[in-house]
């Protein structure tokens, strides 16, 4: 059965305010950074609820805080 997953991005200056940045591009704070790391092993995995083995399509947005959140949570094209 395929599945889809959306990953939020971590943390920035502006979500801490309670601010969109929609085409701002914003980086991730360090507490975001820290955010995704952590996640990252309790929901990817051989046996969690992301498989990387079973992962076909990966879009991420060109936002840079995007492409981090995907680079530190691990998805199989950033190892």
């Amino acid at each position: 059965m395929p599945r889809v997953y959306l990953v939020r991005h971590g943390e920035t200056e502006w979500s801490l305010n309670g601010r969109h940045t929609g085409v701002s591009d914003i980086p991730l704070t360090a507490n975001g950074e820290r955010m995704m790391r952590e996640m990252s092993p309790r929901v990817i995995g051989p046996d969690k609820l992301i498989k990387p083995d079973h992962i076909r399509h990966v879009i991420i947005s060109p936002r840079i805080r995007a492409q981090r959140t995907a680079e530190l949570v691990r998805l199989p094209m950033f190892h």
